[in-house]
């Protein structure tokens, strides 16, 4: 019987059958194989060559940063200058990368390729941006969202856009006749709304499907991301490159961890001409409709993805090309595989790596590497 099973488990079509082995994937393996019980000691040399170089780097970085929307000064500081020396380095393909970490992401209207992933045929966008913007339009959204009673978790949803506006991401509460002033020739509200998750957590979601902006915006590419498999395709690829280079792993084993990049969106800024396009409606206590200018990707738009993932698969090359681990990214959680023998030095040199970015992990959030850990809710062994 057991022999039975061994033949038909090894014809079976396995879920992490379906995930590509891309090349810098295999870079990374073969190096994390070749390396193995070396790689600790090279990780802590190469963290102290990075960190030289970050800072090298860091007279670019102001000389950049006079070119940036003022609206990024209280967004997350990500360091350009080294993002332009690793996309030199690892060979990306998005060159317009630098210029949208300081002048900010179109949000609505046609939006453009950026080499990353796959072309598609663009769609055609229901509503212009001058219909999305415009008088008719905007009144139509706002009284149809006064028409909806007051959310239960309104204090939620009043206490979220405070802290914006505290952390320096978003404007105070505005009306809309201060709005009216703001962008007078024409801007477009977007409703909030609190989704509820099973284990009981609340996330604040703008609608941009009420408020139209996902149907003003098309694009020409298809976006793929890792899945929950991720860390069974890492072990399946080490160990054939172990049994290829004939490495004894009778006191070795695999284990992996993960990290989670936190208010990822709000790290990148909307441009300047588009934040007529960004602004948030919700009710006061008293039902009372108030309104926000977000100068962040806001969560619930489609253009918000399509703008985030690119820059996520960066950082994805940026792990496995230029720091050599089995690192992947799944929007903003990450995880990472390796040797027992590798004490946890993978997860290391990934924290100093994303730190010189500017792009920290959250440490409450962090999983250190074991042998059985949980990524995207699937636990592998």
């Amino acid at each position: 019987a057991f022999k039975w099973g061994q033949e038909h488990c090894a014809k079976a079509h396995l879920p992490f059958d379906d995930t590509p082995c891309t090349q810098d994937m295999l870079f990374a393996a073969e190096w994390t194989a070749r390396t193995r019980g070396k790689a600790r000691d090279m990780r802590s040399v190469f963290a102290g060559v990075l960190s030289e170089l970050a800072r090298r780097l860091e007279p670019l970085h102001s000389h950049l940063k006079q070119f940036a929307v003022a609206h990024r000064e209280k967004l997350l500081d990500i360091h350009v200058g080294f993002v332009l020396c690793s996309m030199f380095l690892i060979q990306w393909p998005h060159h317009e990368l630098p210029s949208l970490l300081l002048k900010g992401h179109k949000i609505v209207g046609p939006l453009e390729a950026t080499g990353v992933f796959q072309s598609c045929d663009a769609c055609t966008p229901r509503l212009t941006v001058d219909e999305l913007t415009g008088v008719d339009h905007r009144t139509s959204v706002i009284h149809d969202f006064k028409a909806k009673p007051l959310s239960q978790h309104a204090q939620f949803i009043i206490d979220s856009c405070a802290k914006e506006h505290e952390r320096g991401w978003a404007s105070g509460f505005l009306t809309e006749a201060e709005v009216n002033t703001r962008f007078p020739g024409g801007w477009c509200p977007t409703p909030s709304f609190v989704h509820e998750q099973a284990c009981g957590k609340l996330r604040r979601i703008d609608d941009a499907k009420a408020g139209g902006s996902n149907a003003a915006t098309s694009f020409s590419e298809k976006v793929t991301m890792g899945s929950a498999m991720q860390p069974a395709v890492y072990a399946r690829l080490l160990l054939r490159l172990a049994d290829q280079l004939q490495l004894d792993l009778e006191d070795d084993s695999l284990e992996h961890g993960n990290k989670d990049q936190p208010d990822a969106y709000r790290g990148l800024p909307v441009v300047l001409d588009h934040l007529a396009c960004n602004v948030v409606m919700f009710k006061d206590l008293d039902a009372t409709v108030l309104f926000q200018i977000v100068h962040a990707l806001l969560f619930g738009f489609t253009s918000s993805v399509m703008s985030y993932l690119p820059w996520a698969e960066f950082q994805q090359a940026f792990a496995r090309r230029l720091l050599v681990l089995l690192w992947s990214i799944y929007v903003d959680d990450s995880n990472m595989v390796d040797f027992k023998s590798g004490k946890g030095s993978a997860q290391r040199l990934g924290k100093v790596g994303f730190e010189l970015l500017r792009t920290p992990f959250a440490p409450h959030k962090s999983k250190p590497m074991t042998e059985a850990n949980d990524h995207l809710g699937v636990v592998t062994d």
